[in-house]
């Protein structure tokens, strides 16, 4: 994925530590592809209640972007603690075996990096699937149409998803989509079943 190989060619210019060099992309990847899934789920469960309550297209946008925030707050404030934690445990191991000090800089900064790549990739979809309702707010989408394009533009990022996680596992592209797809689906299932 375009946007992966960019974010770890940002990570290998700015943070020299031989720790966080090699152990950040493989983070940076988990990181997205688990976000990217929280938020795609996330947005089909937006796009369903909104239209079992019959929400106006403005209503569904403002929900969307309440759950976005929340999500992208407690995503960057998890993995900062999280993360900037574990990679000073890390380092700390590092320069007590090599005799060195290797510096907190790049390990606040690692920190950074990986709560701010947190705390975007879950609203990204979100933010995404609440595009036709925009459209639909000003007149360029009739309601109905804005949930059609919600609901194919979110599976379509499930789909994508399936195909990237199958890629990554050098696994069966099938396998991969069908869960990731019926995961969807089961969110649209309960849904249903409690409105």
């Amino acid at each position: 994925m375009w946007l992966v190989d960019k974010v770890h060619q940002f990570i290998h210019l700015r943070i020299r530590t031989p720790v966080t060099a090699s152990i950040l992309p493989k983070v940076v990847r988990r990181y997205i592809a688990i976000n990217l899934y929280d938020g795609t789920l996330l947005a089909i469960g937006v796009v369903v209640s909104s239209m079992m309550l019959n929400l106006p297209p403005v209503d569904t946008i403002i929900n969307g972007l309440l759950i976005g925030l929340s999500s992208a707050v407690s995503g960057f404030m998890g993995a900062f603690l999280i993360e900037h934690a574990e990679l000073a445990r890390e380092v700390q191991e590092l320069e007590k075996h090599l005799f060195i000090s290797i510096g907190r800089r790049q390990v606040y900064l690692a920190g950074l990096v990986l709560s701010l790549l947190n705390a975007l990739s879950t609203p990204t979809p979100i933010i995404l699937s609440l595009v036709p309702f925009v459209l639909a707010h000003f007149g360029f989408l009739s309601s109905f149409l804005a949930y059609i394009t919600a609901f194919a533009a979110a599976f379509s990022m499930l789909l994508l998803l399936g195909f990237w996680l199958a890629r990554i596992a050098s696994g069966n592209r099938a396998k991969y989509t069908l869960l990731v797809i019926s995961s969807g689906a089961i969110i649209v299932l309960i849904d249903l079943l409690l409105h």
